[in-house]
């Protein structure tokens, strides 16, 4: 089963260097258009959980809640033990600090990557991926410094310069691979190698996940639906009509919206993913859509 994308040769995009002038005609328009490195996830901003002693105060609620769900509304027993050591000592501090990091980290490979000869700003290599564009507005894509084939030829296969932004920032562990279906590389074997160098990331404790930060750091996911429950524990469902209600299991249990499908193609639900190394962590949205990825897996 092949992917349901573009053709990539149709749907590569060239886009000029940053601040270069360009004129249309009548029917061309040129936007300025926010791009979402699909298939990664990098650590949350204070903007989602809010500063760290707010954020962290909903680490724990949430960490709290899923204690009494365990073993209960499809939750795995023991499913807030993988959380736990994530949360402690200062969780919120430690994911920030990572998001941090990983800004930093990729302005550092788009500075690297993206001068050309004599100084020049190189133009970028956009690949749309399934969706294309995202409930934001952002595009969803594979990025990578434009190369022409003389230049290709002329560097190694493993040369950062060949690399999409998406593979450095797992490869380098400072992003979680989080391929979602359908939005994968078209070639199988592109996204092989792409969970292959997240996997090796992590077991090799690179970049982000260095320090023992493979048992303490929290993905950018889970953050974000931990977030999500702590707040509802806290401050209840806000209703249409401006009153708020106390949370229910459900609402708490709605952050943790997508399945999880082994690379072997077992599916994993929707809280199952704990039990799954990174690397071999892929994605839908859907019940429906997860056959769908296990079909594309031949399981």
């Amino acid at each position: 089963m092949a992917v349901p994308t573009f053709n990539p040769a149709k749907a590569k995009v060239i886009l000029p260097a940053p601040g270069k002038a360009e004129t249309g005609d009548g029917d061309t328009m040129r936007l300025d258009l926010p791009f979402r490195l699909v298939s990664v996830d990098t650590p949350e901003k204070s903007n989602v959980g809010g500063k760290p002693a707010v954020a962290q105060k909903r680490l724990d609620a949430a960490l709290e809640v899923l204690g009494e769900l365990s073993g209960r509304s499809g939750v795995p027993s023991g499913f807030a033990d993988y959380f736990a050591p994530r949360i402690a000592d200062g969780g919120a501090v430690r994911h920030y600090a990572a998001a941090e990091e990983a800004t930093n980290q990729l302005r550092k490979l788009r500075a690297e990557t993206t001068t050309g000869a004599k100084g020049k700003a190189r133009e970028l290599a956009v690949i749309p991926a399934g969706e294309v564009v995202d409930g934001n507005g952002r595009m969803l894509a594979y990025v990578a410094p434009y190369l022409t084939k003389a230049e290709r030829d002329r560097l190694p296969v493993t040369s950062r310069k060949r690399r999409t932004f998406n593979l450095s920032l797992v490869a380098e562990g400072w992003a979680a691979s989080f391929p979602i279906w359908p939005s994968f590389p078209s070639r199988r074997t592109d996204l092989d190698a792409f969970l292959d160098a997240a996997g090796t990331a992590w077991r090799r404790g690179k970049g982000n996940w260095a320090g023992g930060n493979k048992a303490a750091l929290l993905t950018g996911y889970e953050f974000r639906a931990l977030i999500k429950i702590g707040r509802a524990r806290l401050d209840g469902i806000l209703q249409s009509d401006g009153t708020r209600r106390e949370a229910t299991s459900r609402d708490f249990l709605s952050a943790f919206e997508r399945r999880c499908v082994d690379r072997a193609g077992v599916n994993h639900g929707r809280f199952g993913f704990v039990a799954v190394p990174h690397g071999d962590r892929l994605w839908s949205w859907t019940q429906k859509a997860a056959g769908e990825l296990q079909d594309y897996l031949g399981a």
